[in-house]
């Protein structure tokens, strides 16, 4: 036996065995319960955390980091204090390398938005997330 299939069987017998709330036992269970049989096509699928084809945004990991990134995004430019068009061109100024910084909250910021790889590059796209639309 597989030993992924081992430990989701070992799973499935701890979770009917009570030690989590009933509703999530009963989630996960019915989905193990699906993948272990193949009826599902995935464990993703099995679990109902399969996107839409086409919707990657909608996949919870990616759907976290877009919350982060646009977190990151908004705290930076209200750290630099200035109308949005402004913050916009210039965290996208220092995200491209072209403009530093002196304040060093500002540079540990701009350095996590350069790190994340669906960080925005140009001003209309961090104007656009300023305002709340995700890109």
């Amino acid at each position: 036996m597989d030993p992924s299939a081992a430990m989701l069987r070992r799973a499935l017998v701890g979770l009917e065995a009570g030690q989590v709330p009933a509703d999530v036992a009963r989630w996960l269970g019915s989905g193990l319960r699906s993948y272990l049989s193949g009826e599902a096509e995935g464990l993703d699928d099995a679990l109902g955390l399969k996107c839409r084809q086409g919707y990657w945004t909608d996949r919870p990991a990616v759907a976290a980091e877009l919350q982060r990134r646009d977190s990151d995004l908004r705290a930076t430019a209200n750290l630099l204090d200035l109308p949005p068009w402004a913050a916009a061109q210039i965290i996208a100024d220092m995200v491209a390398g072209e403009t530093v910084d002196d304040r060093r909250l500002v540079r540990s910021m701009v350095q996590r938005l350069r790190t994340n790889p669906r960080m925005p590059i140009s001003v209309r796209q961090i104007m656009r997330v300023l305002n709340g639309v995700r890109c």
